[in-house]
């Protein structure tokens, strides 16, 4: 790249002074006598040829051949091509500086060049559509580029840009948009949530190693010595070991392979629940949102001059995933998550009672690897009350023949995110075609002589049967397209080789298992076409025809799915008239069941009658002993009472002691603030009186300035009369030469046009008679 750039460099250098060479050649070629510079003259006759050059560089030229002093800004850019022949140099410079959008200003004899339109410049329009930028987002992005003529319109239906500007500025537009409009990168986020309990959230191991600074170490954990640490787990059992402590597991990275072995081992053993295991393709920079859930319906009542009004709404409850992934430079990605995980835990008269786990963070992360989020707990407390029919619902034996339990269950809500940058199949073909070209270099120039061709097809095939510890990494649809990229470079690069028509046999099924079938059916047609003798080109004539059968089913499949369709709306039809007869059939059944349940229902009630008055007696006993204990709750609920209003009465004293604390300080910074503000006052009213002279002598001086300015501006203007004069002139007599041509050109267009309509007419009368033929 470098010695690209200083080749590039070498070659401009080369031409500009190849350029300066050429016009003192033609200077010298055209004026009699001795080769000095020419100074400028309004009558002096050039001409110059240039092709592709920087404007400066023609402008330097024209300053060592004519003896001009010209002053050009550092904006001045851009290359030229132009040729003209016996005019004055201001026509010449005029006709430089116009091309690109230039203008210049003379003072004294020094000529200024900056950027800007001059009289006669002319501005152009074109479109410029985008591929992946957005035009509303472009136009703001480009504005800058423009000149102060310039103009920019949107397209939004087309995504295109009108530009009006001079041919320079739409340059560097373009270059501009050339580097920015680019597609945009997609990351593939797979995740899965999960609830955990407590204990099997320890036994969660994975095999890790880190080193940690002392007093610090890694996710909160505090320790005196510098060590490295290592956990070691494994999923038949549970072992876990930390040197130097304890320390509790919020976040942590690890490779996208163990966590998911981990993961499967977990909810296979049913030690945890899948909660939702999503995966999204999202762009770069942008949102990815999967809410997994429901819409819970709650009243709610609100009061109007007419009375009280209620409404339904809803709220989102379920598992929520946010994730904003950032493709860094160096290969890693920033995501910014927020998980969320919430339920209806109660039903109340003002809404539903949501329990909700979510957190929010942003981390850096490798491509491939896995991010895991913990520490959102939730307890359940549950009570459990167990009896005997008949005798665990009698007072006082019920405790003889009944039981009571509490089960805690505490879990944890743990996330699982992997991101993978997607690149597009042309990237993929792109880099694997320059580590295949690189691979394939190394070893034609190792001394081992090893079979390229033979290396890439093993490649190949491992990555297609899933072979090996690069291929375990990948995901099937990722093997099969590196697969296919080897493939088809080896049957380009080698196409006589011996792998070739196996690498194109083996491509056109990989298209198939991709299904692209038209791709593999072409495939199989170049074996038979170019390998007829192989050992495969039955194999491909077998898989031509099974995708050509393929084809001609896929074809087919819209019919048959009609057909379908409609067969499945008489099937619904008909299972709705059979719903409807069992419905009915029901309930006369039902009807028949209810009459034998309540001559049941009555007897049963006899029975609890006299069960009913041998209780009573028990009940009332029953009912002093819940007396008492009634009593004595009340007792402790009012003395806990009694405890909670003398500490709200401590609380309020000392609010209002700090509040008293509070509004002295307040009244304190006030009196320096307006101290402060005093001092403040009286320096600015002496500075304003420093900057009053200031300004007195500085408009003594412009006032100086400007009569000199309109003095040079009288000199300026009686110049440029007599030179609009003598262009209003010339401009006469190139409009009179317009007028005679444009008017012998509508004589001519006139006699076409009464050549067209006699033509016309001829035609329709022609027609007229065919019809009246036809009739």
């Amino acid at each position: 790249m470098i010695k690209n750039r200083v080749k590039n460099k070498c070659k401009s250098i080369a031409a500009v002074v190849l350029v300066i060479f050429v016009t003192i050649l033609a200077a010298d070629s055209g004026v009699s006598g001795a080769p000095e510079k020419k100074p400028f003259g309004g009558e002096q006759r050039i001409s110059v040829d240039y092709k592709d050059v920087d404007v400066g560089d023609v402008l330097r030229s024209l300053s060592y051949t004519y003896g001009l002093n010209l002053v050009t800004s550092s904006e001045v850019k851009g290359k030229i091509t132009i040729s003209l022949k016996d005019v004055s140099v201001a026509e010449a410079l005029d006709a430089i500086l116009s091309a690109n959008g230039y203008n210049y200003s003379q003072k004294g004899s020094i000529y200024y060049i900056s950027p800007g339109s001059i009289e006669g410049a002319q501005a152009v329009t074109e479109a410029v559509t985008l591929k992946y930028l957005k035009a509303s987002d472009a136009q703001n992005l480009v504005r800058k580029v423009l000149s102060g003529k310039g103009d920019i319109k949107v397209d939004e239906i087309s995504n295109m840009l009108v530009v009006t500007d001079y041919p320079a500025s739409i340059a560097k537009l373009k270059v501009l948009l050339k580097d920015v409009d680019q597609p945009p990168r997609q990351v593939l986020i797979e995740a899965k949530i999960l609830d955990i309990t407590s204990k099997d959230l320890q036994n969660l191991g994975v095999t890790w190693e880190a080193d940690y600074s002392p007093g610090h170490g890694i996710f909160g954990r505090s320790t005196n010595t510098a060590e490295e640490i290592k956990v070691t787990q494994t999923l038949s059992g549970t072992s876990s070991s930390v040197s130097g402590g304890q320390f509790k597991l919020d976040t942590l990275v690890m490779k996208g392979l163990t966590a998911t072995a981990t993961i499967d081992a977990l909810v296979q053993t049913q030690k945890a629940h899948l909660l939702a295991s999503p995966s999204i393709a999202v762009l770069n920079n942008r949102e990815a949102r999967i809410i997994i859930g429901e819409k819970v319906p709650y009243k709610e009542k609100m009061q109007t001059t007419t009375g009280t009004t209620e409404t339904t709404k809803y709220i989102d409850v379920g598992t929520t995933l946010r994730v904003t992934p950032s493709i860094n430079a160096d290969g890693y990605i920033t995501l910014s998550i927020h998980p969320e995980v919430s339920s209806v835990s109660a039903l109340l008269d003002a809404g539903p009672r949501i329990t909700t786990r979510e957190a929010d963070t942003v981390v850096r992360v490798k491509e491939g690897e896995t991010i895991v989020i913990g520490g959102l707990i939730k307890q359940e407390d549950n009570r459990i009350k167990s009896r005997i029919p008949v005798l665990g619902y009698i007072p006082i034996l019920e405790y003889l023949f009944s039981s009571k339990s509490r089960d805690q269950t505490q879990t944890e809500l743990a996330v699982f995110i992997t991101p993978k940058i997607l690149l597009s199949r042309a990237e993929r073909l792109s880099e694997n075609k320059t580590r295949y070209e690189e691979e394939a270099y190394v070893n034609i120039l190792s001394t081992a002589g090893v079979n390229v061709q033979m290396k890439l097809f093993d490649k190949a095939r491992k990555l297609q049967t899933g072979e090996g510890f690069e291929a375990n990494e990948k995901a099937v649809w990722q093997r099969r397209n590196q697969a296919l990229s080897i493939y088809e470079y080896i049957v380009t690069q080698f196409p006589d080789g011996p792998k070739a028509a196996e690498s194109a046999y083996q491509s056109a099924v990989l298209y198939s298992l991709l299904g692209e079938y038209g791709t593999a059916k072409t495939m199989c047609e170049k074996i038979l076409s170019e390998y007829p003798s192989s050992s495969f080109a039955v194999r491909a004539d077998r898989l031509r025809k099974a995708m050509n059968a393929r084809l001609r089913r896929e074809k087919h499949a819209q019919a048959r799915k009609k057909v379908l369709e409609i067969k499945t709306a008489a099937d619904e039809q008909r299972d709705e008239i059979k719903k409807d007869e069992a419905f009915y059939t029901g309930l006369q059944k039902t009807i028949e069941r209810d009459a034998l349940e309540n001559d049941r229902r009555e007897k049963v009630e006899t029975e609890k009658q006299i069960l009913k008055e041998k209780k009573e007696e028990r009940l009332s006993q029953a009912a002093l002993m819940r007396q008492a204990l009634q009593i004595e709750k009340e007792m402790s609920r009012i003395y806990r009472l009694k405890e909670s209003r003398e500490a709200e009465q401590k609380a309020a004293e000392e609010k209002q002691a700090a509040e008293q604390e509070r509004k002295r300080q307040l009244a304190a910074e006030r009196a320096e603030q307006s101290r402060l503000k005093a001092e403040a006052l009286e320096k600015a009213k002496e500075e304003a009186a420093i900057k009053r002279e200031a300004e007195q002598k500085a408009a003594e001086e412009r006032q100086a300035a400007e009569q000199e300015r309109k003095r040079q501006l009288a000199a300026e203007r009686a110049e440029q009369s007599r030179l609009k004069a003598e262009a209003l002139e010339k401009a006469k007599e190139e409009a009179a030469i317009k007028r005679e041509a444009e008017q012998k050109a509508a004589e001519e267009r006139q006699a076409a046009e009464q050549e067209r309509k006699r033509q016309l007419a001829a035609e329709r009368a022609e027609q007229s008679r065919l019809k009246a033929e036809a009739l």
